[in-house]
């Protein structure tokens, strides 16, 4: 219900939220929570970013990996819209990314906060029906509630 009242304080949270955790993905370690789920996003979602997939430019961990001084500009591989098409870089490391001097069908452009919120609004009116359904059913507990206990007072005290 917060959601509903506060939507701009929430997409606030939630955009600082996925920033946050954009600064942790960390293209070496794949095991990583924050790289897992940044990847499952992505490659489910379509998208690639918060805000825009030139991010990935400014992300600190990203940047270590592919300083902008070099030749191309590399995203992570599940910003590849075919998967064949991604890049394996590196020194000692070899990692799947996907180059941005491709073509830009190649790559997924739109901005994953806006594609999780399309999907939401999507359902917005079963997750508010939901949402309903729950705060009615906990006031008609709470008025059975006060129904029994005004029962039991009764019952206990008779007059004599």
């Amino acid at each position: 219900i917060y959601g509903f009242v506060r939507h701009d304080d929430l997409q606030t949270i939630v955009t600082k939220g996925m920033m946050q955790t954009q600064e942790k993905y960390n293209a070496d370690d794949l095991e990583n929570a924050d790289t897992k789920a940044w990847d499952s996003v992505q490659s489910k979602g379509k998208c690639c970013g918060v805000k825009n997939y030139t991010e990935w430019e400014n992300v600190t961990r990203w940047t270590e990996l592919f300083p902008n001084d070099t030749s191309a500009i590399y995203y992570p591989a599940s910003c590849c819209a075919f998967p064949g098409n991604t890049t394996r870089v590196g020194g000692n490391e070899t990692l799947n990314v996907c180059e941005a001097d491709v073509n830009k069908d190649d790559f997924y452009t739109d901005a994953c906060f806006d594609t999780i919120l399309s999907e939401l609004k999507k359902y917005w009116k079963s997750i508010a029906g939901v949402a309903v359904g729950i705060a009615v059913f906990e006031l008609l507990v709470i008025v059975m509630a006060c129904c029994l206990q005004s029962a039991i007072k009764k019952d206990e005290y008779t007059a004599v």
